[in-house]
């Protein structure tokens, strides 16, 4: 899923909804402007009135020519997703830095499709 660009302090990607149940995996960054300090980044996940953030890594500092990949460091770190949540990624508070990038979701085996 790509991310679309991320600016600012606390920037945001495009925001989605799981179309199925399905777990977040890994972010793959890349920064088109460089930031002046190490980044935060997190995925946001609102089920109903309930918001949740989880960390999901560090991108460093400049980075403007390589991309970076984005694991938890625990499985039990990735975010489950219910059909019909919203989520998205968020940046940290480095407000020179830029990203664009894609986000890695696997469909859960168990997981019903509407047709």
């Amino acid at each position: 899923v790509a991310t679309a660009q991320i600016n600012g302090n606390a920037g945001t990607s495009t925001k989605f909804a799981a179309f199925l149940d399905m777990k977040i995996k890994a972010i793959t960054l890349r920064a088109t402007t460089a930031g002046t300090s190490a980044d935060v980044v997190n995925i946001v996940k609102v089920t109903g009135t309930t918001t949740t953030t989880t960390a999901y890594g560090t991108i460093g500092s400049g980075g403007a020519t390589t991309g970076t990949s984005i694991t938890p460091s625990s499985p039990t770190s990735q975010v489950d997703l219910s059909q019909g949540d919203l989520w998205y990624v968020q940046k940290g508070t480095d407000a020179t830095a830029t990203y664009v990038g894609m986000v890695e979701v696997v469909v859960n085996p168990s997981a019903n499709p509407t047709v």
